[in-house]
């Protein structure tokens, strides 16, 4: 199941429970194919298949041992907090500051997109506004924690549902012309900040914009922050940016934090990771290929299990093995937050929202996005020159039992060694914590703590 859900985000917890009917055939399919599969999710008596350990031997063992040989150094130098974990629901939230709330909303590309925007009652202008971008699958009702705890310390939120998911229209390419894309997303966040919050008589301009994601939005965040999506628009060339004069490139974005990095729109991305050789990198595609024909390409299959098969109990429980720390915390809401939206206005649509996000290209990964634009988000090549005050900070916070975007991964070693550099060539602090893929909901005590001191430093 590594390509179900290994890196893809938050989506595998809507495969996981598309997948009922046929998780058995599936996992004798992928053990035959991949002899060196490590452990396979666990699965009921109901065939669910529990995403536990999804990644192969050979995978974790080049990562481990790299991870490993430069642990002992990283202890010295790594800006990594490990925090420790309280199992109760004690999150640092509750406070006596009121909070107006209103569900928002707008229009983009003449769909209907929401989004739900917090403000401290107290009127505070001075603070950064934080614009929160959610996983593939989820949508703004998982930020609830972190909303809370936020506008305790006086912040302004907007959580914006991606078009395609949560309470947002689900436009599809026939009728609509649309593509589902990182930079499709990233262009619809850039469009509400530049029109909703970057406005004079507001007076936002002088207080900025945190980006926070999580997951597939972590890379929404990071796309947005540096206009990479004009590049789709532009010829492809990210050199046609560097006189683009976007609000991302002027110092308005203050920070990027991120909740553990998808690394791409979907699983075919980690095709392209240095660790395979060239007959690896091929068999993956392969693989992943049948599987798209098998499965996301399979409208009768997809309409059948999201029609027949999904309920909120069955979500639920898939939602619980992503949630390693307070596990009570998946309760009603936050499943019907995941099973309202796959049948609103029909499955069907959500069939081909589905269908494209699995099939349609992944994108850049993240260190593709370094790599084009070190200037603004930070190099991942170690330099002596001096710092670069427009480079934007960015902070991880990362689950360490994470199983969907695993620490040992490329793009957690990624930020990991970023942090652990320690010289001129990036602001990148990372944060470990007790946690799955959904931290901040998970261990809400501890991420909220990690989020509010690295925002007390901007």
């Amino acid at each position: 199941m590594m390509f179900l859900c290994y890196k893809s985000g938050s989506s595998s917890i809507i495969m996981a429970s598309v997948l009922l009917s046929v998780a058995k055939a599936m996992t004798l399919l992928l053990c035959f194919t991949f002899n060196n599969v490590q452990s396979f999710s666990s699965i009921n008596q109901h065939g669910v298949v529990f995403l536990k350990t999804i990644t192969t031997t050979q995978y974790l063992s080049k990562q481990q041992q790299h991870f490993n040989n430069n642990n002992n150094d990283k202890k010295r130098s790594l800006a990594v907090l490990k925090l420790s974990a309280n199992n109760d629901d004690n999150n640092g939230s509750s406070s006596s500051i009121g909070v107006d709330t209103t569900d928002f909303k707008w229009k983009f590309q003449g769909h209907e997109v929401y989004t739900k925007i917090s403000k401290p009652s107290s009127g505070n202008n001075n603070k950064p506004i934080i614009v929160l971008i959610h996983g593939f699958g989820c949508s703004t009702t998982y930020w609830r924690r972190t909303i809370s705890s936020l506008i305790k310390d006086e912040y302004e939120v907007h959580a914006i549902d991606l078009l395609g998911q949560g309470q947002s229209s689900k436009p599809n390419r026939i009728n609509d012309n649309i593509e589902y894309s990182i930079h499709l997303w990233s262009k619809q966040v850039d469009t509400y900040i530049q029109e909703y919050l970057l406005v004079d008589n507001n007076n936002n301009t002088n207080r900025g914009i945190i980006l926070g994601g999580n997951s597939l939005g972590s890379l929404v965040a990071l796309s947005t922050a540096t206009a990479d999506y004009l590049t789709f628009e532009e010829g492809g060339n990210p050199q046609l940016l560097q006189e683009q004069q976007h609000w991302g490139r002027q110092g308005m974005c203050r920070g990027i934090v991120m909740f553990n990095c998808g690394i791409g729109l979907n699983s075919l991305g980690i095709a392209n990771e240095d660790q395979w050789d060239p007959v690896q990198s091929t068999l993956i595609r392969n693989l992943y290929n049948v599987l798209v024909v098998l499965i996301f390409k399979n409208y009768w299959l997809l309409e059948y299990a999201l029609s027949e098969k999904i309920t909120p109990d069955l979500l639920k429980q898939t939602l619980s093995n992503l949630y390693t720390v307070n596990p009570q915390h998946v309760d009603d809401e936050l499943a019907q937050s995941f099973y309202q939206p796959t049948q609103v206005p029909s499955v069907s649509a959500t069939v081909e929202v589905l269908s494209q996000i699995y099939c349609n290209d992944p994108g850049r990964t993240p260190m593709d996005l370094h790599r084009l634009y070190p200037t603004i988000i930070g190099s991942t090549c170690i330099t002596e020159e001096p710092n670069n005050d427009d480079t934007i900070p960015i902070h991880l916070i990362w689950g360490d039992k994470d199983l969907v975007t695993p620490l040992e991964g490329s793009v957690g070693q990624l930020y990991t060694d970023m942090a652990a550099a320690n010289d001129n060539n990036n602001k990148v602090t990372m944060d470990i914590i007790q946690g799955g893929h959904i931290p901040f909901d998970d261990n809400p005590k501890e991420s909220n703590k990690s989020l509010l001191r690295w925002l007390n430093t901007l």
